[in-house]
């Protein structure tokens, strides 16, 4: 399969955007928590929400709606069963949110 140009690329930006605002996603992770903690969200949800969201609110070049769909994608083949639709609520919340203009201003890093 070919490598897809400027993927790598991508995938650092992104990952760094992760990095300087993971305490935000966070906050926001936990904002959309009922009867849960955040230390009870499985470590693997717990990043695919943070590189979800920082994708949805940094990165201007993929729709919102593809990120949430490849984070459920991701949740399916690496985590849990109960995972995808865990990342479905706790995005499509946040998306909701972004698109109601309720979401706190994301802090350049």
């Amino acid at each position: 399969m070919p490598r897809l140009e400027g993927a790598r690329e991508y995938g650092l930006a992104l990952l760094r955007q992760a990095i300087i605002h993971e305490a935000w996603a966070d906050q926001l992770i936990t904002g959309k928590l009922r009867n849960w903690d955040l230390a009870r969200v499985t470590f693997i949800d717990r990043l695919i929400l943070e590189l979800a969201i920082t994708e949805m609110v940094s990165m201007d070049d993929v729709p919102d709606k593809v990120s949430i769909s490849e984070a459920i994608e991701i949740a399916k083949i690496y985590s849990t069963e109960d995972s995808p639709g865990f990342v479905n609520g706790i995005l499509d919340a946040i998306y909701h949110d972004i698109l109601d203009g309720k979401l706190e201003q994301l802090a350049d890093g």
